[in-house]
């Protein structure tokens, strides 16, 4: 099944553009022996993964940490945040040929925001 994705943009921005939301990746829709529905990537979709780069488990406390090793013009990430304490954390993507753009990603108490910057990603 492939789905459609939404996006946030304003109506007005919509119609400038002429289209609106992307189509999902494939994915596998079954039944769980206790009748809840399982929702999982299509198998094809391992073929488009590539180099893999695996970062050891760390404590971040209030420092930026960067990773350097990547350059891609497609990227998935497998993140897991034990936040404790903090009253704020989350991950910031960007480009370092275009630094004053990216996406961040927040995850506070009971909120994720997503923040873009830079006037290619608020059009996108």
């Amino acid at each position: 099944m492939f789905g459609w994705l939404r996006e946030g943009r304003p109506d007005e921005a919509l119609q400038a553009a002429g289209w609106a939301g992307a189509m999902s990746l494939p994915r596998i829709l079954s039944l769980q022996p206790d009748d809840t529905l399982k929702i999982e990537p299509a198998a094809e979709l391992t073929q488009l993964r590539r180099r893999h780069l695996t970062v050891a488990p760390q404590a971040v406390t209030g420092q930026r940490t960067v990773i350097n090793q990547l350059s891609t013009n497609a990227l998935e990430i497998i993140l897991e945040i034990e936040s404790n304490a903090a009253t704020s954390c989350g991950l910031e993507i960007q480009d370092s040929a275009y630094p004053q753009e990216g996406i961040r990603i927040n995850l506070q108490a009971t909120e994720l925001s997503i923040e873009q910057r830079g006037e290619e990603c608020a059009t996108a």
